[in-house]
């Protein structure tokens, strides 16, 4: 065969183990060059598929199956054939035969393939090489088409046929490298660009320390220029100073000798006061015992009230007991009545019956005795009547014994009738009676519904009432000890202000200036500053105090104009100057906003310590307060602030003690004078203060009056439980009532069900009777025959109809008599059950009335015990009222002696008062001298300050600038101590450590005694000092070390350069490789397709049959192929260019089959399987198809074709038909039919 048909390799034949649904060993061949597979569905076509690809190395997973051990037949049913299975393939390679086998051995509950080659074991990897040594190819599988693959391949997207390609071509295997490389590749690259960045900002910065390193010379030279400058400002500035101190102290030990002579003057008023109050608290006291002694007894009352409405309300609710008892003994006596009244009319109806009885049965005797009551016969006829009637007795003697019998149970019968309606009408009328009963039931209920329901609202009402007072009272008592605990606050703040009357008189004058202006120039004038913002935290006062300085009681206006009105109008008033504050003239400069990064916890700007109040503009407010705080900061300490001030930048730092660290240098302080001004805050508060004491005293007011309602609470309590007691007892009632009303409703429903079956009786009773009537009737009528024929000739010669004409004349008046006395008997009987009934219910109804007249008996005792209680608690109630009374009337009377002592009181206080305000105002007098001096000691000192940490020199006769350093310190760490610690701090700065020498300072400096001038000649002098420090800002503050960095800066740029540098060699080094693993993919690919392009044409125009036809592969992204899609187009016969997409179904198999076909010619195996890729064609396509298949395998590969097209069959070298065996597992036989050897006929 091969020889014959030029193939060098081929699949000869398949050797099948145990393999799914094949048992045993199973040798599918020999398989010629054109093989079709044939069978019934579910025969194992599919199977035989699976054993190719097994053999040829695929997966378990494309197998149909989740584990190896799955493959060996009749594992699916847990019953496998063995504990291996195998499939060989044997391929003929020119004049030699080479076998592949691959073994699945069970191992426990693992399975493992085995591969051999010529019967020899091999590794997985060698196997797949030497199948790849004859272009078998399993990871692509060029030899394969599985069921379904052309229709998948038809509807395959763009990016879907290049994955197919990658696959095909292999060139995917490098898709996971390149994609690695690609990416290193990237990140050297901007790992590069980094550097050079770096490189470039290393020049910069080099050039930029070089510039640092020449302004920092020359910045150094203008310093000690202003050094000596401010040396010449600050000994001028401290020799005035010291000269001021010592002035100060002697008149300060001056006025400390009149403060002794005041305090002796206000001890001898103080021990006034004391006695007058002393005589006040004992009348105090004494009103005090009384309210304690009206409280108890306002305690009684409440206690007693409760107790005696309690009372109140079991007596009301006993009375309405009685009142139900009396209604319910009088509704049962009417009913003895009724019932009485109903048992006297039964037996007068009795007696009128048994009389009537009596006179009919007289009546019916003398009608006896009455000769014309007989019809009269001849002798002869009577004896020819009674021989008829014996005859007649003597034939009708059966009949007649059978009619006695009849007319006994008729009698019988409607004597039973007559008692079953006598039993049904006595039910009817117990039915009747309990019904009313019910009724009468029901209307007590009702009225007790009504009571229960009044007493739930008014309890409901009560508890609202109640749960709101209680609601109200709810924390009253804390809010009263808050309001206590609050205006003790506030008169401690009152004490603290130390606001005397003519400070607060001078103050009332300034808010009046402001309210008038505010009247005349209307929304034109603010207010003053400090009243339009407030320091946001008590530890921020002195700070705020010390920044807004002179401006803190400034007036903000809106304009210079109308400043100017203001101004105007304050002098024609003869005012005391006022500071104003024109909006329109500030020239506020910008915050710094970097300032709020410094340190958000501890540094805050100044104006972010301030909380605007004035809600009307707070925008003008803000703007006033940028321009009186500029761009200030405050800090905790000091050593901040003096880090701050002397920093690169000068800032303006305030400490929270209050001292002031300046732009210039200038450190300013003064806690007494500053803590005076502070108060300031304290004073704009008192009228907030009075308003709120007046408020809270209202508040507390109102809660005393509000905790009074206790008493009514608990009287309300009182009324709420005497409704529970009400509710209680209705409920009580109610439950009675109901029980009765079921037990009646129990028995009228038993009655009801009595009624019907004594219905059912009657109606049976009357049928029967009707029954037995018509027994009689026949009976009758047939004896009637017999006598009216024995008695023809009689009846004929008396002229009657028939003998009972003549009886009936006889005999009706006998029957008429025993129908009425059955009726007297009867009625008897009636009349005798109802009154038996009606007197057992009086008897009932006896019982009843005793025990409900023995409840209303105790009911009555128990109300009149609870009456006299009542009558006691009320006395009592009474004597406890008029004790309140009593005690109120010795309170008032004792209230206006205390009313005196008050007064005399107030004499003394004033007196105090006076005393104490003379004191006061010569101590302010004292502590405003004090403050002066502290706050010059403390310029001192902060001059000083500032000269050692600018290292401006000063002059020494004893001590140095490094001796300056010890007085500063304790001054620091002693920053809010006490004024007198801070005047020893002085003194040791003063005398101990340095003595300045002011020989140096010219006498014209020394001798400048007025303030103006010295003035004049410090602004001189810091003019000099702002020129010089001008200069240095515009030169710009030279970087600190800028030669150390210059010499940093070079060495990290040699180092910046050699980093560049590696990473360049990186660069390249990934390129190549990069380009490499690009290059290879891209040429497989590329090859691959360029291969199905060329072939896919050929192949479709030679599948068609059609020169015109045509089929186009395109790659989107011609650059790089694999990373964009493939388009599949074709021009089909007969129709214009278009894509796969819009193709018929038998036009896209023929497509795809193209493609496979192109694909397999790219990589040729020597065989190719394919499982029903005919399934989609008609038969017309299915024979090109055919044909284009046979000359495949006859002149390039081997093509074996699982096919059902019958078309298909005559156009193969042979017949592979797979059927089944049949089992309870499906096994799968295999015939072989070759079929050149068969003539033509025979195929056909």
């Amino acid at each position: 065969m091969p020889t014959k048909l030029g193939h060098d390799v081929y699949l000869k034949l398949l050797e099948i183990e145990n393999f799914k649904s094949y048992k045993g060993l199973v040798t599918v061949g020999p398989l010629q060059s054109f093989t079709a597979v044939v069978g019934p569905n579910g025969s194992g076509k599919s199977n035989f598929m699976d054993a190719i690809s097994f053999v040829f190395g695929e997966q378990a997973r494309s197998l149909r199956v989740k584990k190896l051990n799955e493959l060996i037949h009749g594992s699916n049913v847990q019953d496998p054939a063995s504990s291996k299975c195998s499939v060989t393939a044997v391929l003929s390679v020119k004049d030699d035969e080479i076998r592949f086998q691959r073994i699945v051995k069970v191992s426990g509950n693992d399975a493992v393939s085995d591969y051999k080659i010529d019967g020899t074991s091999v590794s997985y990897k060698k196997y797949l090489e030497t199948l790849e040594e004859y272009n078998i190819v399993v990871k692509p599988r060029n030899f394969l088409v599985f069921q379904g693959q052309v229709e998948q391949i038809a509807t395959m997207d763009p990016k879907q046929r290049t994955a197919l390609f990658e696959k095909v071509s292999r060139s995917g295997e490098f898709k996971e490298e390149y994609d690695k490389l690609q990416k290193e590749l990237e990140a050297a690259n901007e790992e590069m660009r980094k550097s050079y960045s770096k490189k470039k900002e290393f020049a910069v910065e080099e050039r930029d320390a070089k510039e640092d390193k020449k302004i920092a010379d020359e910045y150094a030279k203008r310093q000690a220029d202003l050094s000596k400058e401010k040396s010449m400002l600050q000994l001028f500035e401290l020799y005035h100073k010291d000269t001021e101190i010592e002035n100060i102290k002697k008149e300060v030990k001056k006025q400390r000798q009149q403060v002794e002579e005041l305090e002796r003057e206000r001890a001898a008023a103080d021990e006034k006061l004391k006695a007058a109050k002393k005589r006040m608290g004992e009348k105090a006291k004494e009103v005090a015992q009384l309210d304690q002694a009206g409280r108890a007894a306002e305690l009684r009352v409440s206690n007693l009230k409760p107790e005696h409405i309690k009372m109140q309300t079991r007596i009301e609710h006993m009375d309405a007991k009685i009142e139900s008892e009396k209604r319910m003994l009088k509704t049962l006596e009417t009913t003895q009545k009724t019932l009485n009244e109903d048992i006297r009319k039964l037996e007068l109806e009795m007696t009128e019956v048994q009389d009537a009885q009596q006179a009919f049965d007289d009546s019916q005797g003398t009608q006896a005795q009455d000769p014309q009551s007989v019809t009269q016969l001849s002798g002869e006829q009577l004896a020819e009547y009674h021989r008829l009637k014996n005859e007649a007795s003597r034939q009708m003697t059966q009949s007649q014994a059978e009619l006695d019998s009849l007319k006994r149970e008729a009698k019988k019968d409607r004597e039973n009738l007559a008692s079953e309606r006598s039993s049904y009408g006595e039910v009817s009328n117990d039915i009747k009676r309990r019904r009313t009963e019910l009724e009468q039931l029901a209307a007590r209920n009702q009225r007790i519904e009504a009571l229960i329901q009044k007493s739930n609202e008014e309890k409901t009402t009560l508890t609202t009432q109640v749960d709101e007072i209680e609601a109200s009272l709810e924390g009253n008592d804390e809010n009263i000890s808050r309001i206590q605990t609050r205006l003790g606050e506030i008169s401690r703040k009152y004490a603290e202000a130390r606001v005397d009357e003519r400070e607060l008189a001078r103050k009332a004058r300034k808010e009046d200036l402001v309210n008038k202006l505010k009247q005349l120039y209307g929304d034109e004038v603010l207010g003053r500053l400090i009243d339009l913002c407030h320091h946001s935290h008590e530890r921020y006062q002195l700070a705020v105090t010390k920044v807004l300085g002179k401006y803190m009681n400034g007036i903000v206006v809106t304009s210079d104009e109308i400043a100017a009105k203001c101004i105007a109008y304050m002098k024609s008033q003869e005012i005391e100057p006022e500071q104003f504050i024109p909006l329109n003239s500030l020239d506020v400069k910008p915050i710094a906003e970097h300032l709020r990064r410094l340190d958000p916890e501890n540094v805050k700007l100044v104006t972010d310590i301030i909380t605007i109040t004035y809600a009307s503009d707070k925008a003008a407010v803000q703007k006033a307060l940028k321009f009186a705080c500029g761009s200030a900061v405050t800090c905790k300490d000091t050593n901040m602030a003096r880090q701050l001030s002397n920093g690169r930048e000068k800032l303006q730092v305030v400490t929270w003690s209050g001292t002031l660290f300046d732009k210039s240098g200038v450190i300013s302080g003064g806690a007494a004078e500053l803590r005076s001004r502070a108060k300031r805050w304290d004073e704009k508060e008192v009228g907030k203060l009075k308003a709120e004491q007046t408020k809270l005293a209202e508040e507390l007011k109102a809660a005393i009056l509000l905790k009074r309602k206790e008493v009514e609470v608990r009287e309300m309590r009182s009324r709420v439980k005497g409704c529970e007691a009400r509710i209680k007892h209705a409920e009580q009632e109610r439950r009675e009532i109901e029980k009765q009303t079921r037990e009646t409703q129990q028995d009228l429903e038993k009655l009801e069900t009595t009624e019907k079956l004594l219905s059912a009786k009657v109606k049976s009773a009357e049928e029967k009777v009707q029954k037995s009537d018509q027994k009689l009737k026949v009976v009758q009528t047939r004896m009637n025959n017999l006598e009216d024929d024995i008695f023809r000739e009689f009846c004929a010669q008396l002229g009657v109809k028939n003998i009972r004409q003549y009886e009936a004349r006889e005999i009706s008046e006998r029957q008429e008599r025993e129908k009425r006395m059955l009726e007297f008997t009867t009625q008897i009987n009636k009349l005798t059950e109802q009154i038996n009934y009606q007197k057992s219910r009086l008897m009932n109804m006896q019982g009843k009335i005793d025990k409900c007249d023995e409840s209303v008996r105790k009911l009555k005792k128990d109300v009149e015990a609870v009456r006299n209680e009542e009558k006691k608690k009320a006395e009592e109630l009474r004597k406890a009222e008029e004790e309140v009374e009593k005690i109120k009337k010795q309170r008032d009377a004792l209230t206006s002696s205390v009313d005196e002592k008050e007064g005399e009181v107030e004499e003394a206080k004033k007196d105090v008062q006076a005393a104490t305000k003379a004191l006061t105002s010569l101590t302010r007098k004292i502590a405003t001298e004090e403050a002066t001096r502290d706050q010059l000691k403390r310029d001192r000192k902060t001059i000083l300050q500032y000269c050692k940490m600018n290292n401006v020199v000063l002059p020494m006769v004893k001590g140095s600038m490094e001796d300056i350093g010890v007085a500063v310190a304790a001054l620091d760490s002693s920053a809010t101590v006490t004024d007198t610690s801070q005047e020893s701090l002085s003194q040791v700065a003063e005398d101990g450590e340095v003595i300045l020498d002011y020989g140096k300072l010219p006498p014209r400096l020394k001798n400048m005694l007025e303030a103006s001038d010295r003035q004049k000649e410090t602004e001189k002098l810091s003019a000099e000092i702002r020129e010089l420090e001008n200069t240095l800002e515009t030169m710009n503050t030279p970087k600190p070390n800028a030669g150390d960095r210059l010499t940093e800066i070079k060495n990290k740029a040699k180092e910046s350069n050699k980093e560049l540098d590696e990473i360049r060699a990186k660069v390249v080094r990934l390129g190549g490789e990069f380009d490499r693993v690009k290059r290879e993919r891209y040429t497989r690919f590329t090859t691959c397709l360029d291969t199905v392009s060329t072939s896919i044409d050929l192949i479709y125009k030679e599948l068609v049959n059609e020169e015109s036809a045509q089929a186009f592969l395109n790659a989107d992204n011609q650059e790089n192929p694999y990373n964009g899609g493939i388009t599949f187009s074709l021009v089909v016969p007969g129709k214009n260019y278009r894509p796969i997409d819009n193709l018929s179904g038998g036009e896209k198999t023929l497509a795809s089959l193209s493609l496979l076909f192109a694909l397999h010619a790219a990589h040729p195996s020597p065989f190719f399987i394919m499982d029903e890729v005919d399934a989609a064609l008609d038969n017309t396509n299915i024979l090109r198809v055919a044909q284009f298949m046979r000359k495949k395998s006859r002149e390039e590969f081997q093509i074996i074709l699982i096919s059902l097209k019958e078309e298909m069959y005559h156009h193969v070298d042979a017949l592979v038909g797979i059927y089944p065996e049949p089992a309870d597992v499906c096994i799968s036989r295999n015939l072989i039919l070759d079929l050149n050897l068969l003539t033509e006929r025979q195929k056909r």
